[in-house]
């Protein structure tokens, strides 16, 4: 699964929960399709970013 948060007014991808997407409802139709894939973490940065963003990819899966 490639998940993205996106910014509609200018076209472009951005960090989770900062933008137009409700994850929420995401989670939602993920489980109603009863999705048993996989997703991975492709970043650039350092350390800090990594865990940044892998912290903010559970939020949006819901898998704190």
């Amino acid at each position: 699964m490639d998940i993205k948060d996106h910014l509609s007014g200018c076209r472009k991808n951005c960090d989770f929960f900062e933008e137009d997407v409700n994850w929420a409802e995401i989670r939602q139709e993920v489980g109603r399709i009863q999705s048993n894939g996989w997703s991975t973490l492709v970043s650039v940065g350092d350390a800090d970013r990594i865990l940044q963003v892998a912290e903010r990819m559970g939020r949006a899966l819901g898998i704190e």
